[in-house]
C-alpha cells in the first residue's frame, strides 16, 4: 500500500508485478493401464510398492508388459503408483472361473485364467459342546454350520473360513467372503439366505482328489489385439494423480 505523505519528499511504493512462481508438483506419481494376470478390472487401484502389485495384480508375466513397467517406475524411485487393469472378454467364453459345490456355487473374484488354479473344500465338523454354543448364538442348527477352504494353486496360498452357513447370520457365506476372501465370491446365481446346507467333501485336506476344480468352462486365455478402459475409470485415474500431486506441495 502506499506511504502516508506526511512532509514534502521522495516516497518508495513498490507494486507487485504480477509473477507467479511455478510450483513444482510430484513425480513420483504414476497412473498404468494395461493386462496383468489378475486382480480388478476397470477400477483404479493405489500401490505404494511392487510388492503391492505383486499381492493384487499377479505380478510379472511374459505376455503382459504393465508389470514390467510397474517394477522399473518402484526400482526408478517411484512412490505411489495407480493401476488400472484392462481385460476383455472374449465372446463366448467365461470370464470368471465357477465351483459348483453342491448348494454352494461360488466364483473367482477376478477376471483370467488364474481361477482355473483355485480349488474348494467344504468341511463338517462332529456336533459338540463347542458347536453348539457357536451355532446357538448365530441362530441356526449345528448341521448348518461348514467351514470352507480355499486353495490357490498359482500362489500356494490358502483361506479357510470356520463356521460359514447359507442360513441368515452374521456368518452367512456370501457376507463373510465379500469381507474376507481375496480369492472368491459367492456366484450371483446363488440367492442366499437358503435352508439347504452344503455336502461335505470326502476324504481329508492332505489328499489331493477331494477339492472342487472350477466348472470346466472355456475361459478367455487369448491375447486381445485391443482392450478397453471406460471413460470414468480413466477420469477417475487421472483425478486421483491431481489429487495426490497436490497434497504433496
Amino acid at each position: 500500500m502506499p506511504s502516508t505523505l506526511t512532509y514534502p519528499g521522495v516516497y518508495i511504493e513498490e507494486i507487485p508485478s504480477g509473477v507467479r512462481t511455478i510450483t513444482g508438483v510430484a513425480t513420483s506419481i504414476t497412473a498404468f493401464l494395461g493386462k496383468a494376470l489378475r486382480g480388478p478390472t476397470d477400477e483404479p487401484i493405489t500401490i505404494t510398492s511392487f510388492s503391492d502389485f505383486e499381492r493384487i495384480f499377479g505380478g510379472l508375466h511374459r505376455d503382459f508388459t504393465l508389470g514390467y513397467a510397474v517394477r522399473d517406475f518402484f526400482i526408478n524411485g517411484g512412490g505411489r503408483a495407480i493401476i488400472v487393469r484392462l481385460y476383455k472378454p472374449v465372446a463366448g467364453k467365461a470370464a470368471k472361473a465357477l465351483f459348483e459345490v453342491p448348494d454352494l456355487t461360488l466364483e473367482a473374484i477376478s477376471e483370467g485364467a488364474w481361477g482355473m488354479k483355485v480349488r474348494a473344500r467344504v468341511d463338517k465338523k462332529p456336533s459338540d459342546a463347542n458347536l453348539q454354543a457357536v451355532a446357538q448364538r448365530l441362530g441356526v442348527l449345528p448341521a448348518d454350520l461348514f467351514d470352507l477352504t480355499l486353495r490357490d494353486g498359482g500362489t500356494g496360498a490358502t483361506e479357510t473360513f470356520l463356521n460359514l452357513t447359507t442360513k441368515e447370520s452374521s456368518r452367512r457365506a456370501d457376507r463373510v467372503l465379500k469381507a474376507e476372501s481375496s480369492l472368491v465370491r459367492v456366484a450371483a446365481s446363488l440367492v442366499l439366505p437358503s435352508n439347504t446346507s452344503p455336502a461335505a467333501h470326502a476324504g481329508a485336506l492332505t489328499d489331493a482328489d477331494v477339492w472342487t476344480p472350477p466348472k470346466p468352462v472355456s475361459i478367455s486365455l487369448k491375447r486381445p489385439t485391443s482392450s478397453t478402459c471406460s471413460a470414468s475409470c480413466l477420469m477417475r485415474a487421472v483425478a486421483m494423480c491431481r489429487t495426490m500431486s497436490i497434497k504433496r506441495r
